[in-house]
């Protein structure tokens, strides 16, 4: 319904998770949510970014070891600086 190009910010999806969080929960909860995208678009249709490759967009915020784990582990680095 646009009559005119319209500027828009770029958004994606963040969990955070707690330091204190066990490392094994946090690695689950991260494995369900990459591995399950067809099932996390039938809750809302923004999932449709929620994919592992768009890892290498998060440039910001640090990743707890459960969920830099799970990326590690599927052939998406995730560097030692980005770990908390």
């Amino acid at each position: 319904t646009l009559e005119e190009d319209a500027r828009a910010v770029s958004m994606w999806n963040f969990a955070i998770a707690g330091c204190d969080l066990p490392e094994d929960f946090v690695y689950e909860v991260t494995r369900i949510t990459m591995e399950n995208n067809d099932k996390m678009m039938d809750v809302h249709r923004s999932a449709a970014t929620t994919i592992p490759e768009n890892v290498v967009h998060n440039t910001v915020m640090p990743f707890h070891p459960g969920a830099a784990r799970w990326f590690n582990e599927n052939g998406y680095e995730i560097d030692d600086d980005m770990i908390n």
